[in-house]
């Protein structure tokens, strides 16, 4: 990374620096979700926030994980270390930004394709501000919601220090490319595998039960996010919609 690109995030990482103090969930990612930092790392996020990005970059170089900043190189190719899974809440509503996600996953698997050798391993990663484990019920809940960049703003104002990082079980993409294939289609079951994913990791930090719990999953499951994902797993699973949601809350 280098030119603008490395100014405005040295610039937006002052005050996050500042402002943002999280904690990793597991403690020590590495060892304990078997991650092999002498082979390719990337990571995969909910959706698009440079504030979630620049919060994993500093528990990455905490514990000795490849900077999600510095791009793959593979075989002459450079590609982003990092994709997100969404573009996230637009000014715009009628604007629908184009799908990265499917395309550099693609561009991952074509890369499987093409050496035999190569074996990246997908990370997915949430950021949540606002929870610390071990928090009571009664204090104040994350947000399992994608936030526009005001909302994030507070969010990271009032809740930076009290915020983490999920690092998930890898996904080896040289299993998905020698079972599945490397075409398009098999990038878009990934997206959507990695929606379904996220999707449960917001119902999952809900908390300890509560009386209004199943109201909440409702809200929930009405999201647009969640709602997807929940649409896109009946559809790939030839399930019923209430099935699908009965597996997203499980």
């Amino acid at each position: 990374m280098s030119g603008w690109p490395r100014i405005y995030y040295k610039l937006l990482n002052l005050p996050l620096s500042i402002l943002v103090k999280s904690k990793s969930i597991p403690a020590d990612p590495a060892p304990e979700l078997g991650l092999d930092t002498s082979r390719p790392i990337m990571y995969v996020l909910p959706y698009n926030s440079k504030a979630d990005l620049l919060t994993l970059r500093a528990q990455c170089l905490a514990h000795d994980l490849p900077d999600p900043l510095e791009p793959l190189e593979i075989d002459g190719t450079l590609l982003p270390r990092y994709v997100f899974i969404h573009g996230g809440p637009r000014v715009f509503t009628y604007y629908t930004p184009k799908e990265e996600s499917i395309k550099l996953f693609h561009d991952y698997l074509d890369l499987h394709r093409s050496n035999p050798n190569l074996d990246v391993q997908m990370v997915p990663v949430s950021v949540m501000f606002g929870r610390a484990p071990g928090r009571e019920k009664g204090e104040v809940n994350p947000p399992l919601r994608m936030l526009n960049g005001v909302q994030k703003f507070f969010a990271v104002l009032w809740l930076g220090r009290d915020s983490f990082v999920r690092f998930s079980p890898s996904v080896s993409l040289r299993r998905m490319a020698d079972e599945h294939g490397t075409d398009k289609t098999i990038a878009q079951k990934l997206a959507r595998v990695a929606r379904m994913h996220f999707a449960r990791q917001r119902l999952a930090a809900v908390g300890p039960r509560l009386p209004a719990r199943q109201d909440l999953f409702n809200k929930l499951l009405a999201s647009r996010a969640i709602a997807k994902a929940v649409e896109d797993e009946a559809r790939s699973k030839k399930i019923s919609h209430e099935k699908a949601q009965q597996n997203a809350i499980a």
